[in-house]
């Protein structure tokens, strides 16, 4: 899409682009592209996807949630098909607290905080170390598990009180661990916990076990299925489970096209209903 053909179109005429060409998923803007990774991986260039702004020139989450609600009332009044056509995604925010959770037939709301948040788990960690060490066939369940017990631990320890403490201040309210039952835990960090934060907080963990070659450590300290070439002189260079270094943009750029994980399966079953 074009931003200059679209900028400032009224109900009519989005519905129309949405009818009559490729299915419409309007997004908030901000890594728009994370949804063209998914979208592509359900059925390459079937969908349009264009940020609010480029509609009606207007930007954020209230701005695409109003264009929505418009566009269902003029279509339902006009009696026109528009359900298979546009769908619009917005993230969670803090609406589930706001008691702003709008129900419409093609607004989308996320479950968790922030689109981000759908990449921290552990399907992410486990793809990421077999993307990095050297090789795949070392790869077991067993120490996957223990690094991302060990993360999710140290995340909601260092999160959960400052993320609690935001929603307090947004809201303006103190009780608010009483009121919504938000006990400390990581679920309670994927709804309360901006997206892009506990993301890249994620993800420098990861940059760490990387970094300090925790897979080699454990390979020699025989702590995992050693490598064939533990015995070798040589090991501590050569080693299978030695990984490539990765900065946090390579590492997101590397996570956000990781869009078979199983986090992500309600979006893709929404959009799969898109004509």
């Amino acid at each position: 899409m074009n931003s200059d053909e679209f900028l400032n179109l009224n109900s009519e005429e989005i519905l129309d682009e949405a009818r009559y060409g490729k299915p419409l998923i309007i997004v908030e803007g901000e890594y728009d592209y994370i949804y063209e990774y998914l979208c592509d991986d359900i059925t390459p260039n079937h969908y349009a996807i264009t940020p609010i702004e480029d509609l009606i020139g207007k930007k954020g989450n209230l701005a695409l949630e109003n264009e929505l609600l418009a566009i269902e009332k003029y279509a339902q009044e006009e009696e026109l098909e528009y359900i298979p056509h546009i769908l619009g995604i917005v993230d969670r925010d803090y609406r589930e607290y706001e008691n702003r959770l709008t129900r419409s037939n093609i607004l989308f709301i996320l479950e968790f905080y922030s689109i981000e948040s759908y990449f921290v788990n552990r399907e992410i960690l486990y793809k990421s170390l077999a993307f990095s060490i050297r090789s795949k066939r070392l790869m077991d369940d067993s120490f996957v598990d223990d690094f991302y017990i060990s993360i999710v631990s140290k995340l909601t320890n260092n999160l959960y009180l400052d993320s609690i403490e935001k929603l307090k201040r947004h809201l303006e309210m103190d009780e608010v661990i009483e009121k919504y039952l938000l006990e400390k835990s990581f679920k309670t960090l994927l709804k309360v916990t901006k997206g892009k934060d506990l993301l890249t907080r994620f993800l420098v963990e990861i940059q760490t076990i990387l970094s300090k070659q925790s897979l080699y450590k454990l390979c020699k300290e025989e702590k995992v299925t050693v490598c064939s070439k533990h015995t070798q002189e040589s090991h501590e260079k050569f080693c299978l489970y030695i990984t490539t270094k990765y900065d946090i943009h390579q590492l997101k750029k590397y996570v956000f096209e990781q869009v078979d994980i199983p986090s992500l399966t309600p979006i893709k079953e929404r959009l799969q209903q898109l004509k």
